[in-house]
């Protein structure tokens, strides 16, 4: 079971630019994958192409393995309905009906005392726990993360870490961010996105080494522009005429 993206070609600005070039990606089902790329460069629209909410100009998309959307999405949830109906409704799209479901997920997101308040009413916290409950809880093949793994208070992280790393190996994850930390510390292979095509590393290290040199060339072209724009100092003296 895979996920493979094949000569993946999409534009921005009107087709001004291209903001993948022949991209070519393969994630197979029990891998733990980071995707390391520049803000701006478009990790999360990549993470929406391999889930099949996001088109593309040219390429193939080939996928053998359910995939979650981008963790933490949440624009589905109605903050005029009671948590429980928020769980309901998401598991009768992916065929889970019984009451066990909505109960497992209500556990996961620490949110069972509040299963019948409605969401717009609920601390921030705990739409943010069932956001990750909701994707992380349901079964999928491979599971996508957009920017973090888990947020929350310190023990709920915790938790919520450990649930994933439990999903690994007969489910796998994708991580896409830009914090080269986070990757090394929970991921087995890293692609580096630069340019609109990524880079498959095996050795983590390798890669993040790599994404590493990248960002600190791209920051030296950033700041020599602007040190050319900036007009020269000005003579004191030869301005007063002393």
């Amino acid at each position: 079971m895979s996920v493979t993206l094949r000569n993946i070609t999409k534009h921005i600005g009107g087709g001004q630019h291209f903001l993948y070039d022949h991209l070519d990606l393969h994630i197979e089902k029990g891998e733990r994958v980071g995707i390391l790329g520049q803000p701006k460069s478009g990790k999360s629209t990549l993470l929406r192409i391999i889930c099949g909410t996001e088109p593309v100009y040219d390429g193939q998309v080939e996928r053998s393995s359910t995939v979650s959307w981008p963790i933490p999405f949440g624009e589905f949830l109605v903050g005029s309905s009671t948590i429980a109906t928020n769980i309901r409704f998401i598991g009768r799209l992916y065929g889970h009906r019984s009451n066990d479901y909505v109960r497992r997920i209500a556990a996961l997101a620490d949110a069972t005392e509040f299963l019948n308040e409605e969401l717009a009413k609920c601390l921030p916290a705990v739409r943010q726990r069932l956001i990750f409950a909701l994707g992380a809880g349901t079964e999928f093949d491979i599971y996508l993360f957009d920017e973090n793994i888990v947020m929350g208070e310190k023990t709920f992280r915790e938790k919520a870490t450990q649930y994933v790393q439990s999903l690994v190996p007969a489910h796998g994850f994708v991580f896409a961010t830009s914090n080269h930390k986070e990757v090394s510390a929970n991921c087995d292979v890293v692609f580096v996105l630069d340019g609109g095509r990524v880079t498959r590393y095996e050795d983590v290290a390798q890669g993040v080494k790599h994404f590493n040199s990248l960002a600190k060339t791209q920051a030296a072209d950033v700041a020599e522009p602007r040190e050319r724009s900036e007009p020269a100092p000005v003579e004191i003296e030869s301005v007063l005429g002393i």
